[in-house]
């Protein structure tokens, strides 16, 4: 369910829900919504070093670690069943929050294979039939919220699980 309601073109967001992520949208919105307001989506390398913070960090925490006080996963009984409001847990050492869990996040990445070897910030296939979506989310257990951990979905495709984070370039990237 969106939470954005939409009267005589009047935009307006369900009372209790102000600061959720946004969710529901295609990797299209997103990356519409980034453009026109001149940021864009991470690449799959930008999102994982920002989540391990320029460290090794195992999850995109404060510390590392990962835990029902560090972010919003489904962690075992009494776990939170929905996105909460963004910044409800401590930042990462790059003062980030909800790099794990949450709700995925797109990248602006094709998916496909990894290159074989050792490679700084390498980028992802020229075109492809799903985009990078990291994270991990309010609905998926420990290892989706891996700062390693990486999936795929079409870009055309939205769900109460995902989301985007933006960033903001110091000059134009060329892809």
């Amino acid at each position: 369910r969106c939470w954005i309601t939409c009267d005589n073109l009047a935009f307006a967001v369900v009372t209790g829900h102000e600061n959720w992520p946004v969710a529901w949208v295609t990797w299209y919105g997103a990356k519409a919504f980034s453009i026109y307001y001149g940021l864009d989506l991470p690449t799959e390398a930008e999102w994982e070093y920002a989540c391990r913070a320029g460290r090794q960090h195992i999850y995109g925490t404060d510390d590392g670690a990962i835990g029902g006080a560090k972010a919003n996963y489904a962690f075992g009984i009494g776990y939170i069943d929905h996105p909460v409001d963004v910044g409800s847990y401590p930042a990462n050492p790059f003062t980030l929050r909800d790099m794990s869990g949450n709700v995925w996040e797109y990248c602006h990445d094709w998916y496909g294979e990894y290159p074989g070897g050792s490679v700084s910030n390498p980028s992802g296939p020229t075109s492809g039939g799903s985009r990078v979506v990291r994270g991990g989310s309010w609905g998926f257990g420990a290892y989706n919220c891996h700062s390693a951990a990486r999936f795929s979905t079409v870009p055309g495709f939205s769900d109460g699980y995902g989301g985007f984070r933006v960033v903001r370039r110091v000059s134009p990237r060329q892809y």
